[in-house]
């Protein structure tokens, strides 16, 4: 399901606009951007916890050409079901 589809539903659930909804949830979408880039933790009752992970820089084997490959460090975006999402979705 797209940003899109999901605007377009709400829209009738709340009698809005279907573009007045699509903004709002593109600016929702954003804003938990912005708070994930920033190194803040985002949860969302009942569906879960995104939040960031630092990846130190490591050596690995390409097993195509058998060469060793640095890879840098990074961040790791995760993210963590609530018990509710789990237990709906089994």
């Amino acid at each position: 399901m797209t940003i899109k589809e999901i605007a377009n539903k709400l829209a009738g659930d709340f009698y809005m606009s279907k573009v007045a909804m699509n903004e709002l949830t593109e600016a929702v979408v954003e804003e938990i951007k912005d708070a994930i880039a920033n190194g803040h933790t985002v949860k969302i009752h009942g569906f879960g916890k995104f939040s960031t992970k630092q990846v130190k820089a490591h050596t690995m084997v390409s097993p195509l050409t058998k060469k060793s490959i640095e890879i840098p460090a990074r961040t790791k975006v995760t993210f963590r079901p609530s018990v509710a999402l789990k237990r709906k979705v089994n």
